[in-house]
């Protein structure tokens, strides 16, 4: 069975709940011909359930940042798998392995998320704008394709 190319896009603290629906909007119509592929764009939590909203019903998957291994307590600022998942995100991006866990790092996220994106560093070009953005993956895919022949 061949892998599905995964491409995810990890905002960082950029984007207000309106500029994120709006960027959501106008990308979903640039990627919405685009087949065969995960495309999965990463919003601050605040705007979460915004983005999962504008992506619906689209080739376009949200995902949330980060992921709390417990399901709630007293953790200023932290969320949990339920939360993430009553926001409308299909994925988590957490930090490696090694950094994911309890403060001891013996603990790791339990299966309250949907899915897990492991990441080592930050994602390229996240300054590039929507149109140079869904024109680099219809470049990705293209070369993709050529290399699958």
């Amino acid at each position: 069975m061949p892998r599905v190319p995964f491409i995810a896009g990890n905002w960082k603290m950029y984007k207000t709940v309106g500029e994120t629906v709006k960027y959501v909007k106008e990308f979903r119509s640039l990627v919405k011909d685009i087949q065969d592929v995960e495309i999965v764009l990463a919003p601050p939590f605040t705007a979460l359930h915004a983005a999962a909203e504008a992506a619906r019903n689209s080739n376009v998957a949200v995902a949330a940042q980060d992921l709390h291994w417990d399901r709630e307590g007293a953790f200023t600022g932290q969320v949990s798998g339920p939360m993430i998942r009553e926001a409308g995100a299909e994925y988590v991006v957490t930090r490696p392995i090694f950094d994911v866990g309890g403060f001891d790092g013996s603990a790791a996220p339990d299966a309250q998320s949907r899915r897990r994106i492991a990441i080592a560093g930050d994602v390229v070009g996240n300054a590039l704008g929507i149109e140079k953005l869904g024109h680099l993956l219809r470049h990705l895919l293209v070369g993709m394709e050529d290399q699958a022949d």
